[in-house]
């Protein structure tokens, strides 16, 4: 039982840094574009690491997924986002109001304190899967001969469902996003 909280960590966070990669290459200029307006990252940095991070994401996402090398990338992933939450951080701190990148342009989304902490939580919750990393449905426990507490049929139960939560949520959230667009949008009626 011990072993399923840091299951669902490990498969939330890889589905989660798989979507954000994803729709960062999807839309590398307007990523890079984001990447500037933090102001952080000397100029002739920007475009390589526009270009790095999502593909860095992605790589981490599928090693996390099935579970190779899994306390490195867990340790890494967290260290990202202990810098996702600085740079966050740093923007609040000087009174800028710029789109978070998180998802590229696909989601824009301000920062907030609140982007902080999210950061700051999935960091955390990282750092539970680097101190507990999940032997089921792990290429590690495969190669570490590590024997696992969560049968096969339970290890996907955790996959699906995880998954599944991170989906419905990401949808719950578009749509208070646009409800909340649609109520601050003005209304054009026809006027006759």
């Amino acid at each position: 039982m011990t072993e399923l909280i840091p299951l669902a960590v490990r498969f939330l966070l890889a589905a989660l840094f798989l979507l954000a990669g994803l729709s960062k290459l999807a839309r590398l200029g307007e990523f890079e574009s984001t990447l500037r307006r933090y102001e952080l990252l000397p100029r002739a940095l920007v475009g390589a690491t526009a270009r790095l991070l999502p593909a860095v994401e992605v790589a981490c996402a599928l090693l996390l997924g099935v579970g190779l090398a899994t306390r490195v990338v867990a340790l890494a992933l967290a260290g990202l986002l202990i810098i996702f939450a600085t740079a966050v951080a740093i923007n609040l701190l000087r009174g800028r109001e710029i789109d978070c990148g998180c998802f590229s342009a696909a989601a824009p989304n301000r920062i907030t304190w609140r982007t902080v902490v999210r950061n700051v939580v999935l960091s955390a919750l990282a750092l539970v899967v680097v101190a507990r990393p999940p032997a089921a449905l792990a290429l590690d426990g495969l190669w570490l001969a590590r024997e696992t507490s969560v049968p096969a049929g339970s290890a996907l139960a955790v996959l699906v469902t995880s998954t599944v939560g991170l989906a419905s949520f990401g949808v719950l959230l578009e749509l208070w996003r646009f409800n909340r667009f649609a109520r601050l949008a003005p209304t054009h009626g026809a006027t006759g």
